[in-house]
């Protein structure tokens, strides 16, 4: 590219600001944890043959080829992970492990405690221009728990393992950082669910709600039961139990690109642009930075921390306003669902701004700009390869959801690896039409841009 393209840069504002409330299952027994806790409690193992298994201490003599235990618990480093990197064969086969009585993880009650980690993707079209940036929640857990199945029935428990990377990613528009929407990812990406910026469920302050499914840990834009393989192994979300709002949002910028964000190629996305949706033309950012295109080392840096918020997040900004002392509340107390339904309206920027002044309010995360070692470690957390390895993570998201009717019947079929770019719908649309689409892409992973093609996924 000859001529560079100025766009906005995600501050840490607009990050802490899109970070999710999440609501954890009230019969879950499995809670999340951070990194820094997990590593305190963990052995380092090595598995000659690769990684299997369920990387619980009691199965590891039945792993084909042995395990070999590099560091016992209590005494791994983060240093200590990126130096036996150096010396393994192979250093994707080293795994973290801890024992069944670390498996609940942190109390309800210091809940606010553990973090939410964070990196910013930009996602560049074909020709190298800025089409978006995706933003990465990343939570963890130091337990996967077991499904029974059939349909709940414990004939059979299955899905068990130590270590539990999820995630959530918010899509924003790249030149007006209004929201697009939010991917909704459950079971390793597969069954992801891209949600529009009109249908994202939130808060009465106007922040992005998640509910977390028992035991597997998947989040979902709604609660109750989601129908999977054939009835078999349904999820499970609930509005009933702990609230997990952080106290620290960690951005991780131990990585190539440091506080900046990847580059990152599209995949096209079944989400509507927000000029489709809106017919009012977004305010510009105040501040913004020049973006050559992606090439060179795929990193475009320093984010400007004084980035002017898009109108609806000025006004959600605002609402964030509450003591300090609330912060711990929200992240660890039962919240009645029913004062988190206010009346509202949606802005042309996707924010709600709410009508009522009752219910909760939960604090805006600090963020905290992390740089530690465990961020280059390759090898496994438990059965699960680290997230700054995993296809999201390095990567655009899927362009399509899954859907409720693939989701069931088809579970095993492949993804949509790429939509084709298409022409946006026009911004005189009728509301009706829209919502009709939403619906069918809500039904049977379809947006609009699908509508020439069939997809299969």
């Amino acid at each position: 590219m000859d001529d560079a393209t100025t766009i906005p840069s995600v501050s840490d504002e607009i990050l802490a600001l899109y970070c999710p409330v999440l609501y954890l299952h009230h019969h879950d027994a499995y809670m999340p944890v951070s990194v820094e806790w997990f590593i305190e409690r963990a052995q380092l193992n090595y598995y000659p043959e690769g990684v299997t298994g369920s990387a619980e201490v009691h199965d590891l003599g039945d792993v084909p080829g042995g395990v070999k235990r590099l560091i016992p618990a209590g005494e791994v480093t983060q240093e200590k992970l990126l130096e036996a990197q150096t010396i393994c064969p192979n250093p994707c086969n080293l795994s973290l492990t801890v024992g069944p009585e670390h498996y609940g993880g942190i109390s309800g009650g210091k809940l606010a405690e553990v973090p939410i980690y964070a990196q910013v993707k930009l996602v560049v079209d074909d020709n190298s221009l800025p089409e978006a940036y995706e933003i990465n929640y990343v939570t963890f857990y130091a337990f996967n728990g077991h499904y029974n199945l059939p349909a709940n029935v414990p004939l059979l428990r299955t899905g068990h393992h130590v270590g539990d990377w999820e995630h959530l990613t918010v899509r924003l528009d790249a030149a007006s950082l209004e929201l697009q929407g939010v991917w909704y990812n459950a079971h390793r990406n597969i069954e992801g669910e891209w949600c529009p910026a009109e249908a994202v469920p939130r808060t009465p302050c106007g922040r992005i709600l998640g509910y977390v499914a028992m035991n597997g840990h998947g989040i979902y834009p709604h609660c109750g039961t989601i129908h999977r393989l054939f009835f078999v192994a349904n999820d499970r979300t609930s509005r009933r139990g702990p609230i997990w709002n952080p106290s620290r949002l960690v951005r991780l910028c131990g990585l190539d690109h440091g506080s900046g964000c990847a580059v990152v190629r599209s995949r096209g996305c079944s989400l509507p642009s927000t000029s489709a949706c809106h017919s009012c033309s977004p305010r510009p950012p105040a501040h913004s930075s020049s973006f050559a295109g992606a090439g060179g080392n795929g990193v475009i840096g320093g984010n400007v921390r004084n980035t002017e918020l898009p109108p609806g997040a000025v006004m959600a900004a605002k609402l964030q306003a509450a003591p300090a002392a609330a912060a711990q509340a929200a992240g660890s107390s039962e919240v009645d669902q029913t004062s988190l339904r206010p009346d509202s309206v949606t802005n042309p920027g996707g924010l709600r701004r709410q009508l009522k002044d009752t219910g909760p309010q939960f604090p805006l995360p600090i963020v905290v700009h992390d740089t530690s070692p465990w961020q280059r470690y390759r090898g496994y957390w438990g059965s699960i390869i680290s997230a700054t390895q995993q296809g999201w993570f390095l990567g655009a998201e899927p362009p399509v959801s899954r859907g409720c009717l693939r989701r069931l019947f088809l579970p095993f079929a492949p993804g949509v690896e790429r939509l084709e770019p298409a022409k946006a719908a026009p911004a005189s649309t009728p509301s009706a039409f829209r919502w009709l689409m939403a619906k069918v892409h809500k039904v049977f992973g379809m947006g609009i841009c699908d509508l020439e093609r069939p997809a299969f996924g």
